[in-house]
């Protein structure tokens, strides 16, 4: 064998290692459903790639360095390497998902585990927990810890049962159970207020006898190294549900929103008017539903008699109001008399701001209602382009200006203040 012979074996072997593992790839992508959001499968594909050239190149070194034979005889034992490490490096990522532990079993289906958490009686939601500043999610370890060393399973947080009269509020949390794993160790925070750590005691295979309510429970509150004494207070229960039951008695915002939509169309009078369609130009956040998500009638209803805006534009109802500026926006052409009263719509914000305002607490804004506050604000100013009547805007602008400055800013109020500040600006330069 000279070194012509080993260079070449070495050469041909990245590159058969190069080929395998661009073919296992394929095949990998297939089987493990790897998508290319984001190119996750393309990085996917270079990665398996550069790993089968390294491997190629090691296989053909140690190959050429191991024999002493000819060229065929090398390259031929390098190729059977190449080709049963491939194959391996396959069947052991099928083996891996076949015996994955895909979590436990109920009559077949998937399980939600639903956790409700009893508060102390002087509990009740804050600004934050609104504003979505809540959560709850099953960890693997019972001490608190980043989710790199402590893995978590995220759930859905609901806090917003109001109770009777004289009852606690009680906080639910429901997370699938994707591992079989027990103890579970389960985390419920709700902003500023509630933070608590708990041991849910159900087995790993949990069985039919679970989807009652357990009883309610004060032990199993685990101390933490920042909260050393669990509040007092709280008690918890627990019971399981099959994915399906827990998904029709919980549907998401977005399908329950769909659902009431469907409702409102199947009700709709013979002979509609353009009040009657106004909610279907809003969606579950109480922003402009997307043009793709309009049905069609409510846009042929609005271009049809623009006039019946002018009072719904005037409404003391914001939702009316809001949803009249709305519905503007898909107005082919804007006529002249509602420009007015559409830039005195705007003055919704100043509404806002000071419901934002009057609902905030110590250290605790109503973040909920001033993010309606911007969010109205921009849909406004667009409404008002799509009229070519941003010139009129400006008695509005102002107005709301000197509202924002009368009042302390937070955050999300400075941020408002800002586009504001940039409307105003634009205006000023097209004089």
């Amino acid at each position: 064998m000279g070194w012509g012979d080993g260079i070449g074996v070495v050469i041909l072997t990245i590159l058969m290692g190069g080929v395998a593992a661009f073919g296992l790839s394929f095949f990998l992508i297939w089987f493990l459903n790897i998508t290319n959001f984001e190119g996750g499968s393309g990085y996917f594909t270079l990665f398996v790639i550069l790993t089968g050239v390294v491997g190629g190149f090691l296989v053909g070194l140690i190959t050429v360095l191991a024999m002493h034979s000819s060229f065929l005889e090398m390259q031929l034992r390098a190729a059977e390497i190449v080709l049963a490490l491939t194959v391996a490096a396959g069947g052991i990522v099928v083996l891996d998902k076949v015996f994955e532990d895909k979590g436990p079993k109920l009559e077949g289906d998937s399980i939600q585990l639903e956790v409700e958490l009893k508060c102390p009686r002087d509990w009740k939601p804050d600004n934050a927990l609104k504003a979505g500043h809540g959560g709850c999610f099953l960890q693997k370890y019972p001490e608190n810890g980043p989710i790199e060393t402590n893995p978590i399973v995220s759930g859905s947080l609901t806090w917003d049962n109001t109770p009777a009269p004289g009852e606690p509020w009680a906080i639910s949390c429901a997370v699938p159970l994707e591992k079989t794993t027990s103890p579970r160790y389960m985390l419920i925070y709700t902003s500023k207020s509630i933070e608590v750590t708990l041991q849910v005691p159900l087995p790993r295979h949990p069985g039919p006898q679970f989807k009652q309510w357990s009883a309610w429970s004060t032990e199993g509150f685990l101390p933490q190294k920042e909260r050393p004494v669990p509040p007092a207070g709280l008690a918890f229960r627990f019971r399981v549900l099959k994915e399906t039951d827990y998904r029709a008695a919980h549907p998401s915002t977005e399908e329950a929103f769909k659902q009431l939509r469907e409702k409102a169309l199947a009700a709709m009078p013979p002979t509609p008017t353009v009040a009657d369609w106004l909610p279907f130009y809003e969606n579950v956040w109480e922003v402009p539903t997307y043009p793709k998500d309009i049905l069609g009638p409510e846009v042929e209803a609005v271009n049809a008699h623009p006039e019946e805006l002018v009072p719904l534009l005037s409404s003391e109802d914001m939702a009316v109001e809001r949803r009249a500026v709305w519905a503007t926006t898909f107005l082919k052409s804007v006529p002249p008399f509602l420009i007015e009263p559409l830039a005195h719509s705007g003055l919704q914000t100043i509404k806002l701001i000071r419901a934002a305002r009057a609902g905030a607490l110590p250290n605790d804004p109503d973040e909920l209602t001033e993010e309606k506050a911007w969010s109205f604000f921009i849909c406004w100013t667009i409404a008002m382009e799509h009229a070519g009547a941003t010139a009129q805007s400006r008695s509005t602008l102002e107005q709301i200006a000197a509202e924002l400055e009368s009042g302390p800013l937070d955050e999300k109020l400075e941020r408002l203040a800002g586009s504001v500040k940039t409307a105003l600006d634009k205006l000023n330069q097209t004089k």
